[in-house]
C-alpha cells in the first residue's frame, strides 16, 4: 500500500465523507425499482432513470427521510480513493459511518477488480429521498456520487490512470435525469465537488474530484443528456420587451415559475438555437441555467455591468430588497456572475429575478460599461439596380449581377463606298458624302452607209422579191430543173454500181 494512500484514507475517513476501499468485492446484484418521470417538464433524452444496481448501505451510513424536490437542490461529486467494489462494500459496513446515494464504475482507475463489473456501471445504496452521510452538513439537500478513481496527494492530487469516456457518459446520464427529476439547475453552482462545497459543512481536506476532472466536458454532457442543444458563448446586454417565462433550460417545457418583465434589463451570456427555437442564457436569479426566449429579448447599445468579484470563486453574495442590511434576503449572486447597474450608490441597485430593486453591496461589485460591438458586416450586392440586390447587405463584395444594357445607337455614315463612312456607326443619319460620277463616253458615230452601185443598164437584173408572176414562174421552172438533173445523176451512179457488183461477183 502506498504510504500517501494511508494518509488520504484517514483524512477522508475523519471528514466522515469519503468511502473506504475495502479488499471485499462482494456486489449485491438487485435492482432497486425505477423512479417516475415527472410528467410536466420535458426530461432527459432517454426519459427514464438510467439503470442502476440497487444494494443498500448500512444505516449507520444514512438517515430515513423524505425529502422532496424543493429539499434536494444540489449533486455533490466524489472520489472514491479505492476500487468500484470496495467502495460498495465499505458503504456497507457498520464501521463506515458513510454512505453515499451512488457509485460509478471506472476501468481507467488502476485497480483491476474493476475490470469485473461492466464499464459505467452504477450501484445506488442510499435513496434519493433519504440523507447519505457523504457531505457532513451538506448532506440534507444533496445528493452525492463516487467515481472510482485514486488522486495522487504527492501529485497534486492528480488522477492515476483517468477517468475513462463510459464513466463521464454514465455519470452524467445520471445527473441530466437527477437535474431534471429535483428542478436542480444544470450550471456549477449546483453541481459541484466535494473540494467546493465546504460552506456546506465540508472541510479542507478535501480535493475530490481533483483538477483532472473535465468540468468543462461533464457540464456539456449532462445539457446533452438533457436535451438543452448546443450552447454559444455571447456577452451582451439584453431588454425584455413583454412579460416572458423564465425556463431552467432552452425548452418551452421546462418553465421555472418566475417572470421576467418589460422593460427590465440582463446580461445574456449564452445562445441555444434548439429544437424549440432560440434561446438566451441570462443572470437572472444567480442561477447559471436560466432562459429566456430570444424573441422577447433585443439587445441594447450600451449599458453598466455589475460583476460579482468575491476572494472565494465559490462563495455567494446576498441580495437585498432595500439598500441595507435590514433589507429582506431576497437570493444570492455568485463569484463572476454579472448584472445591469440600475443605480449607483454604497448598496447598487440592479434588475434581479424580475424584482423592480435588488441590492448588493458595492465593495463585492465590479462596474464595466458595455457597449454593443458594431454589427458584423454582411458581404451582398448593395447596388439597388442589379438583378441580385441584396437588402440586407452591408458590405458589397463585387457579386452584383446587372441586365443586359440596351445597345447604344451610334448615328453616322454607314455606307463604306462614301467618303465619310463611319465603321462605329450603327444607325445611318443620312450624312454620307459620295465622290462625284465620272462623265459618260460620247457615243462614236455611226458610219454612214457605202451608196449601192448604180444598175448596170446593159444587164437585165432578176428581182427574187419582185412580185411580177412571170418572174416567179420562171424561178420555179428553174428549181424544178435542177431537182431532176440531180435525181437522175444519182439514179445513174446507183446503176453503175450495181452493174459493177454483178460483174465483179461473176468472175
Amino acid at each position: 500500500m502506498r504510504p500517501a494512500y494511508a494518509l488520504a484514507l484517514f483524512m477522508l475517513l475523519a471528514a466522515a465523507a469519503v468511502p473506504f476501499a475495502t479488499p471485499s468485492d462482494s456486489h449485491i446484484s438487485r435492482f432497486e425499482p425505477v423512479q417516475q418521470m415527472r410528467s410536466s417538464d420535458s426530461g432527459p433524452q432517454d426519459s427514464v432513470k438510467p439503470q442502476v444496481i440497487w444494494d443498500e448501505a448500512h444505516s449507520n451510513g444514512w438517515s430515513d427521510s423524505s425529502r422532496t424536490a424543493n429539499e434536494i437542490n444540489r449533486i455533490v461529486i466524489h472520489v472514491t480513493q479505492g476500487s468500484y467494489a470496495g467502495a460498495v462494500s465499505w458503504f456497507k459496513n457498520s464501521d463506515a459511518g458513510v454512505a453515499a446515494h451512488y457509485t460509478i464504475n471506472n476501468h481507467d482507475a488502476p485497480y483491476s477488480s474493476n475490470l469485473n463489473h461492466p464499464e459505467g456501471e452504477i450501484t445506488q445504496q442510499v435513496s434519493d429521498e433519504d440523507i447519505g452521510y457523504h457531505d457532513a452538513s451538506a448532506n440534507t439537500n444533496s445528493i452525492g456520487i463516487e467515481h472510482s478513481a485514486y488522486l495522487d496527494p504527492d501529485d497534486g492530487y492528480r488522477v492515476e490512470g483517468g477517468f475513462s469516456d463510459e464513466m463521464y457518459n454514465s455519470s452524467a446520464r445520471l445527473v441530466a435525469w437527477l437535474t431534471f427529476a429535483y428542478d436542480i439547475p444544470v450550471d456549477r453552482h449546483f453541481i459541484v465537488g466535494h473540494v467546493e462545497d465546504e460552506h456546506f459543512g465540508g472541510t479542507s481536506s478535501h480535493q475530490d474530484p481533483g483538477p483532472d476532472w473535465n468540468w468543462t466536458r461533464y457540464i456539456d454532457l449532462v445539457r446533452h443528456h438533457r436535451g438543452f442543444g448546443s450552447e454559444l458563448a455571447i456577452d451582451t446586454v439584453v431588454e425584455v420587451t413583454q412579460d416572458v417565462a423564465v425556463h431552467r433550460g432552452p425548452l418551452d417545457s421546462s418553465p421555472t415559475g418566475l417572470q421576467a418583465h418589460a422593460g427590465e434589463l440582463y446580461h445574456a451570456v449564452g445562445h441555444c438555437a434548439c429544437g424549440d427555437g432560440d434561446y438566451l442564457r441570462i443572470w437572472f436569479n444567480g442561477s447559471e441555467s436560466t432562459w429566456v426566449r430570444a424573441d422577447a429579448l433585443r439587445e441594447v447599445p450600451n449599458a453598466t455591468l455589475l460583476t460579482v468579484n468575491l476572494s472565494d470563486r465559490y462563495d455567494w453574495l446576498n441580495v437585498r430588497t432595500a439598500a441595507t442590511t435590514s433589507g429582506d434576503d431576497i437570493g444570492n449572486v455568485f463569484h463572476g456572475q454579472s448584472y445591469v447597474m440600475a443605480s449607483n450608490g454604497t448598496w447598487q441597485e440592479f434588475w434581479f429575478a424580475g424584482r423592480p430593486t435588488a441590492f448588493s453591496h458595492s465593495a463585492y461589485l465590479t462596474e464595466r460599461w458595455w457597449e454593443a460591438p458594431p454589427p458584423e458586416p454582411i458581404p451582398g450586392c448593395t447596388n439597388e439596380s442589379a438583378l441580385n440586390f441584396d437588402a440586407n447587405a452591408t458590405v458589397d463584395d463585387g457579386s452584383c449581377v446587372f441586365p443586359t444594357p440596351e445597345p447604344v445607337q451610334v448615328p453616322g455614315c454607314t455606307n463604306q463606298s462614301a467618303l465619310n463612312h463611319y465603321a462605329n456607326a450603327t444607325v445611318d443619319d443620312g450624312s454620307c458624302l459620295f465622290p462625284d460620277p465620272e462623265p459618260e463616253p460620247e457615243p462614236e458615230p455611226e458610219p454612214e452607209p457605202e451608196p449601192e452601185p448604180e444598175p448596170d443598164p446593159t444587164v437585165q437584173q432578176t428581182d427574187t422579191n419582185s412580185d411580177d408572176p412571170y418572174v416567179g414562174a420562171v424561178a420555179a421552172g428553174t428549181y424544178l430543173v435542177a431537182m431532176a438533173m440531180m435525181f437522175a445523176g444519182m439514179l445513174a451512179v446507183g446503176l453503175l454500181v450495181i452493174l459493177f457488183v454483178t460483174a465483179w461477183t461473176r468472175r
